[in-house]
Protein backbone atom coordinates (compact mmCIF):
# COMPACT_ATOMS: atom_id res chain seq x y z
CA UNK A 1 0.00 0.00 0.00
CA UNK A 2 3.17 2.20 0.75
CA UNK A 3 3.86 2.34 -3.12
CA UNK A 4 0.61 2.73 -4.25
CA UNK A 5 0.77 6.23 -1.75
CA UNK A 6 3.94 6.89 -3.06
CA UNK A 7 3.13 6.93 -6.53
CA UNK A 8 -0.04 8.96 -5.75
CA UNK A 9 2.14 11.28 -4.49
CA UNK A 10 4.41 11.43 -6.88
CA UNK A 11 1.48 12.52 -9.64
CA UNK A 12 0.67 15.53 -7.36
CA UNK A 13 3.42 16.57 -7.35
CA UNK A 14 4.17 16.23 -10.70
CA UNK A 15 0.94 17.76 -11.77
CA UNK A 16 1.92 21.05 -9.97
CA UNK A 17 5.10 21.21 -11.06
CA UNK A 18 5.33 19.76 -14.91
CA UNK A 19 2.90 23.24 -15.84
CA UNK A 20 5.16 25.21 -14.17
CA UNK A 21 8.19 24.13 -15.78
CA UNK A 22 7.08 23.07 -19.00
CA UNK A 23 9.77 20.61 -19.57
CA UNK A 24 9.78 17.72 -21.47
CA UNK A 25 11.59 15.58 -18.34
CA UNK A 26 8.99 16.98 -15.95
CA UNK A 27 6.33 16.17 -18.76
CA UNK A 28 7.34 12.85 -19.21
CA UNK A 29 7.27 11.83 -15.81
CA UNK A 30 3.98 12.88 -15.15
CA UNK A 31 3.18 11.20 -17.51
CA UNK A 32 5.02 7.94 -16.81
CA UNK A 33 3.88 8.26 -13.55
CA UNK A 34 0.08 8.67 -14.25
CA UNK A 35 0.36 5.12 -16.22
CA UNK A 36 1.86 3.55 -13.63
CA UNK A 37 -0.90 4.81 -10.96
CA UNK A 38 -3.46 3.52 -13.70
CA UNK A 39 -1.75 0.02 -13.96
CA UNK A 40 -1.39 -0.43 -10.05
CA UNK A 41 -5.15 0.53 -9.52
CA UNK A 42 -5.96 -1.73 -12.13
CA UNK A 43 -4.02 -4.77 -10.47
CA UNK A 44 -5.88 -3.78 -7.34
CA UNK A 45 -9.16 -4.38 -9.14
CA UNK A 46 -8.13 -7.38 -10.55
CA UNK A 47 -7.28 -8.58 -7.29
CA UNK A 48 -10.28 -7.46 -5.79
CA UNK A 49 -8.84 -4.80 -3.48
CA UNK A 50 -10.41 -1.78 -5.34
CA UNK A 51 -13.76 -2.23 -6.67
CA UNK A 52 -13.44 -2.35 -10.55
CA UNK A 53 -16.32 -0.20 -10.58
CA UNK A 54 -14.39 3.45 -9.49
CA UNK A 55 -11.40 2.68 -11.88
CA UNK A 56 -13.61 2.33 -14.82
CA UNK A 57 -15.28 5.38 -13.51
CA UNK A 58 -11.98 7.72 -12.98
CA UNK A 59 -10.43 6.17 -16.39
CA UNK A 60 -13.71 6.62 -18.41
CA UNK A 61 -13.05 7.42 -22.04
CA UNK A 62 -14.15 11.37 -22.98
CA UNK A 63 -17.51 11.12 -25.07
CA UNK A 64 -20.49 13.44 -26.14
CA UNK A 65 -22.59 12.56 -23.33
CA UNK A 66 -19.49 12.35 -20.54
CA UNK A 67 -16.47 14.83 -20.02
CA UNK A 68 -13.94 11.33 -19.46
CA UNK A 69 -12.96 10.39 -16.13
CA UNK A 70 -10.70 12.54 -13.64
CA UNK A 71 -7.99 10.50 -14.19
CA UNK A 72 -8.48 10.10 -17.64
CA UNK A 73 -8.50 13.82 -18.04
CA UNK A 74 -5.12 14.48 -16.33
CA UNK A 75 -3.47 11.90 -18.45
CA UNK A 76 -5.22 13.36 -21.44
CA UNK A 77 -3.82 17.08 -20.08
CA UNK A 78 -0.07 15.49 -19.40
CA UNK A 79 0.10 14.04 -22.91
CA UNK A 80 -0.83 17.48 -23.89
CA UNK A 81 1.58 19.33 -22.02
CA UNK A 82 4.42 16.74 -23.08
CA UNK A 83 3.80 17.01 -26.72
CA UNK A 84 3.90 20.79 -26.53
CA UNK A 85 7.15 20.85 -24.66
CA UNK A 86 8.39 18.62 -27.60
CA UNK A 87 7.60 20.36 -29.92
CA UNK A 88 9.20 23.86 -28.38
CA UNK A 89 12.35 22.34 -28.27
Amino acid sequence: MSRLEGVMHEVLKLSIEAPRAKTITKCAALVDSIDLLHDMLEIGAANKLIKGGYIASIMQPKSDEHPGGELWQLAAISRSMLNKAKTKK
